[in-house]
Parts: structure tokens; sequence; C-alpha cells
């Protein structure tokens, strides 16, 4: 990701957490900080968080409007920065950030304080900035079903692929790949508007993509003619 690609995803996290004044700043500021190491260098992750931190500051003054009001001033700069995305961003890219946004409103839907106004303005901001960033409709429902729920509940079964040790699989549309060997299994995503493939994987192997860690339930681009590699299993490449 690059640096005008997390200028705006930093933008658009704050402008996210606006929308609830009684969400702190602690709490969103925790996600951004921990999404942002598990990704970056420190210091990039230092210069990421400056600007998350001044957009936020800079939102102080919507925060103080009712909450109409504060969602519809909101709104418009959404769309702004999204318009500025759509500008100077590729399709991969903005995948990408689109992927990043639906991860940090799991993370604050999940949060039981916060009421079902809240998660709704939410949901309604993740579908504004996925219609703005010209996303198809059909991939952005596969994307956000893929990071928010059960695999089995994305709706093209089609775009699915699961590798594990298994024989048998249960899972009706789905395609299944045994890798001998492998305890626990991968899910995998592919999102063919941008040619990009998404996964994460559930169990206890010690697992790296690109000389990475790979930890369990989080999600990784899996780059074209990389591989997954473990001390126990043969390397896992792309599969279609």
């Amino acid at each position: 990701m690059t640096e005008s690609m997390l200028q705006s995803l930093m933008k658009l996290f704050a402008l996210l957490a606006s929308i609830n004044v009684e969400a702190t700043r602690i709490f969103s500021r925790n996600f951004v900080e921990s999404y942002l190491k598990g990704q970056f260098s420190p210091k990039l992750v230092e210069k990421s968080l400056v600007i998350f931190d001044q957009f936020l500051e800079e939102l102080s003054s919507v925060r103080r409007h009712d909450s109409k009001k504060r969602i519809t001033l909101l709104s418009v700069k959404i769309l702004m920065i999204c318009d500025e995305i759509n500008r100077e961003l590729h399709l991969k890219s903005k995948f990408l950030i689109l992927l990043s946004i639906i991860q940090f409103s799991k993370h604050f839907e999940a949060h039981s304080e916060l009421g079902a106004e809240f998660r709704a303005a939410m949901t309604d901001a993740v579908n504004t900035i996925a219609d703005a960033l010209m996303i198809n409709a059909a991939e952005y429902m596969n994307c956000k079903s893929f990071l928010t729920e059960r695999f089995f509940k994305v709706p093209d079964r089609s775009s699915l692929l699961v590798v594990s040790g298994m024989h048998s699989f249960r899972f009706s549309g789905i395609k299944h790949y045994r890798k001998e060997g492998l305890k626990g299994q991968f899910f995998f995503l592919k999102i063919d508007q941008a040619d990009l493939y998404i996964f994460y994987y559930n169990g206890n192997e010690l697992l790296e993509i690109g000389g990475k860690s790979v930890f369990p339930n989080h999600i990784y681009i899996f780059p074209k003619g990389s591989a997954i590699k473990s001390d126990t299993i043969s390397p896992i490449y792309k599969l279609h």
C-alpha cells in the first residue's frame, strides 16, 4: 500500500470513527495502530498515526453537531475523499482500501456499548464508500461476508476455495483442495474485478508468506507468484 493510499485510508478511518461521538479516541486509535503495525514499518506506522490524529482533530467541530447533521457532513467528506481516490488510484488499490474499511467497521460494530443506530450508520457509511469507489456490488457483498461472517455465507460460493487436510468436505458449491499434512484450514476469496486473492487461516501451524508470519484469522493478500510456507507442509501456491 502506497503512502497516498495510506493517507486516504487514515482519513476514512477518522471519518468513520467520528460517526459516533461516544466512541473514544483511544478505542479507534488502538485499532488503527494495531492494523498498521501488522503491515508496515515503524516509521510508516508513526507517520500514518499522525495523519489519523490530525484529521480526527480537524473533525472535532463536526462531532459537536446532532446525529443527523453530523452524519450528513461526514458523508459529504467521505464522498470528497473517495473522489480523490478515484482520480489517483487504480481498482486494486481501491479494493485494498475497502477491505481495510470493512475490517474497521467490523471492529466498531462488535463493540457492545455502541447501539443499533450507530451500527446502522456505520453500515451505511461503508456502503457509501463502496459505491463511491465504483466497486461492483456483488464483489462488495462477497468481500463483506468473507470478512464479517462465516465463509459459507459468501453469496457467490464459486469465488471461494478452502484448503485443508480433510479427506471430505461438506459444503456444496465451494471448491476444496486437500493439502496433505496441513493442520487447520485456509479460506481464500477471489475478487474477479480486481484480479485479487485474499485469505485467512484457522489453525495453529507456524506459517509465513513473503517472509512474514501468518497469524490465525488475520486477513492477508495473496500476491501473484507468492507461496505460503511451513516446515511441516510443502508450499501452497496460488490455486485456480
